[in-house]
């Protein structure tokens, strides 16, 4: 699971939009 957070966290570098609510999305994972 790991994999796909960091996955998903390579695509959002690109948007500094969605970086941060993907923040959130990554802590989320992390508690599961």
């Amino acid at each position: 699971e790991t994999t796909t957070v960091t996955t998903m966290a390579t695509v959002t570098s690109m948007d500094s939009t969605q970086l941060v609510p993907l923040t959130t999305t990554t802590s989320y994972s992390n508690s599961m």
